[in-house]
């Protein structure tokens, strides 16, 4: 018995025409979405390392403003405005893609936070005056109910218009400061104290006892004297200086 084989013809060239073309648009399509996909990303990273550099800057200026206020002896409802409005301030000169953010130096919102912290690492405040860091926390957004979404450039073809971005930062800054020591057991002097004074009040300093501020007492090449410090806000601190002439 003759087994049978099945012919089985090839579509002819004439009938294949077009299967390439279609197969090119295709792929052209997936590329493109990968293209429009990877230009959108990177302009949400740009846009979320503007709105931390945003934070970073507001935190930072109203950390300092809280310690002029506290050095001036203000601690009251004009002081805290006073930080608020500092740390808003510096956040509108952060644009954040090419638009300046809207941080509200409102007592009433959450922008901006004042407070004490337990480390400097924490980034929730509280108001237990007790804890040892003084802490002022920034909270930058661009969403939709705040200074608008982050527009995508070709998200909006799949029906995606813009994406929320939103960052904080928190300055703390130590309420005290026990001032600096050599261990109780070591005999030996240091080179450099690990502060540093303005050349205004080293030029009052050198040589003369400054009401105050510190005395230096006499030098004799490799001094050690006992000086009190008298700061502005209230505190006193007792400072063995150790120095050694160079």
């Amino acid at each position: 018995m003759t087994p049978y084989v099945a012919s089985v013809q090839r579509p002819g060239l004439q009938n294949r025409k077009g299967v390439a073309i279609i197969l090119a648009v295709f792929l052209m399509f997936v590329l493109f979405s990968f293209l429009t996909f990877s230009i959108d990303v990177g302009y949400l990273a740009g846009a979320r390392a503007e709105i931390q550099r945003c934070a970073d800057s507001a935190a930072l200026a109203g950390c300092w403003e809280l310690f002029d206020q506290l050095e001036g002896g203000n601690t009251g409802d004009e002081a805290e405005q006073a930080i608020r409005t500092a740390a808003s301030g510096y956040a509108g000169f952060n644009n954040i893609c090419q638009q300046s953010p809207f941080v509200s130096d409102s007592v009433t919102s959450q922008d901006i936070e004042i407070g004490f912290v337990q480390s400097p690492t924490s980034t929730t405040i509280e108001s237990d005056s007790s804890l040892p860091y003084y802490a002022v926390k920034v909270n930058v957004a661009r969403t939709e109910q705040s200074n608008g979404e982050v527009p995508l450039f070709f998200g909006r073809i799949y029906g995606d218009v813009g994406k929320p971005v939103v960052g904080d930062a928190t300055a703390v800054m130590a309420r005290r400061i026990a001032g600096f020591s050599l261990p109780g057991t070591s005999g030996s002097t240091i080179n450099v104290l690990p502060f540093a004074l303005d050349v205004d009040t080293w030029n009052a300093f050198t040589g003369a006892a400054v009401s105050g501020v510190c005395n230096p007492g006499p030098g004799n090449g490799n001094n050690s004297s006992n000086s009190n410090i008298q700061l502005t806000d209230s505190y006193s601190y007792n400072l063995q200086a150790y120095i050694r002439a160079m």
